[in-house]
């Protein structure tokens, strides 16, 4: 009965956690003014929270077999960090889609110069760069069928591209083209280009000193890891933690390293870009953006 009742204790510690990290979470809509920055949280996917269920299930099972309450804690989290710190973050992928969007632009300005807007973009359909290939095809869709208008069309491909830099960048450019049919789009857009690929030049050179990073980082989680294993099962080492409230500090303990170690992993990753064109885009950043990419093309 004892037993029964920390397990139904423990199951409503951790709804307790869920629920506070539900409401802790950012529901309004992105074009709610906001007073103060709003601190951006980690979204917890569908899979990783069955993940999260079964370390929970296998953390139980362990505690009731063994008499480790800290295998209630270590299972969930286990489960959830152990992915994150030795998954890949999409870096690779990021940059690779810039690459992509830099090359398109160079397409587009290629073509351009010697036929309109509207045609220079179905034009590029044979060499789109395969990271871009889906948003471009859908864009190319939308202004050969005439059903909406080219500028409808291009802040649909904005959104379906989802860059706050490069991706907004280059729609804007191309909607101020649509307003006034100027000479400059073809330099613009070269220029662009070359902008672009100095920034991925710059992240790759980046990333190299990233994943020098993560691998240190998934080599002190692994040996930890082990030399813990080997305490708990191999020695007698971790016994005095076993009874009173000293497996509330093992607890504790298990706690501060997994966030110590979430920490080290957010130091690597890449903050995104603000958008500012489509659903989540700020007018006041879009008109000022927008006015700054007209005279430049002017």
């Amino acid at each position: 009965m004892k037993t029964l009742g920390m397990v139904l204790a423990i199951l409503a510690l951790w709804t307790g956690v869920a629920l506070i990290w539900a409401g802790w979470r950012d529901r309004r809509s992105a074009s709610t003014p906001r007073r103060r920055k709003v601190v951006d949280t980690p979204t917890i996917t569908r899979r990783q929270r069955l993940t999260i269920l079964v370390g929970f299930i296998l953390g139980v099972a362990v505690w009731l077999l063994t008499g480790w309450l800290v295998a209630v804690i270590a299972g969930p989290l286990a489960a959830w960090l152990g992915p994150l710190l030795l998954g890949a973050d999409g870096s690779a992928e990021r940059i690779e889609r810039l690459d992509a969007m830099s090359e398109w632009a160079r397409l587009l300005a290629s073509s351009v110069s010697v036929t309109g807007l509207e045609q220079a973009i179905v034009s590029t359909q044979g060499s789109i760069p395969e990271p871009i290939k889906a948003e471009v095809n859908a864009l190319i869709a939308r202004v050969r069928t005439n059903t909406i208008s080219t500028e409808t069309a291009i802040r649909s491909f904005a959104d379906d591209l989802d860059d706050g830099g490069t991706g907004d960048l280059i729609c804007a450019t191309l909607l101020v083209a649509v307003d006034k049919r100027g000479s400059g789009l073809r330099r613009m857009l070269e220029s662009l280009a070359d902008s672009v690929d100095e920034d991925v030049r710059n992240r790759r050179a980046t990333e190299v000193e990233r994943k020098g990073f993560r691998t240190q980082t998934r080599m002190v989680t692994t040996i930890i890891t082990l030399f813990l294993a080997y305490l708990f099962l191999l020695t007698d080492f971790m016994e005095p933690y076993k009874s009173g409230g000293l497996q509330l500090v093992l607890v504790g303990l298990a706690c501060g390293f997994a966030g110590a170690l979430y920490w080290m992993r957010l130091l690597t990753l890449e903050r995104p870009i603000p958008r500012f064109l489509g659903s989540t885009a700020n007018a006041a950043r879009r008109s000022g953006t927008h006015r700054q990419t007209k005279r430049a093309i002017s």
